[in-house]
């Protein structure tokens, strides 16, 4: 199966380093190891989660993204423990977009 420039969602981990990724495309659920997968750095005004550090599991804003340092600046949202917090320099794969799930229920 070749998953080369497809988007998804992790929805799990089984390990520190083995996520369990839904599809976008077909919403097929697949085991990837980390290194199969790669980080996709969303705009600048768009929300993420921060994954590492001393905010961890708050949710942020970015600010400005660094390509020649690959890093970006957050502020971190109204209603978390930190509002209004900037941080700079915050490496990319410390923080990763915030997914929303639509839930349906059958009927």
């Amino acid at each position: 199966l070749n998953t080369t420039k497809k988007k998804g969602t992790i929805i799990s981990l089984v390990s520190p380093f083995v996520a369990v990724v839904q599809m976008n495309d077909s919403g097929d659920q697949l085991q990837l190891d980390q290194d199969d997968l790669e980080s996709v750095i969303p705009a600048v005004g768009k929300t993420v989660t921060i994954l590492r550090g001393p905010y961890r599991g708050q949710l942020a804003v970015i600010r400005k993204v660094d390509l020649d340092s690959f890093s970006i600046r957050l502020t971190l949202l109204p209603d978390q423990p930190d509002a209004g917090l900037e941080l700079d320099a915050v490496e990319y794969d410390h923080v990763s977009k915030t997914a929303s799930f639509s839930s349906s229920s059958p009927s």
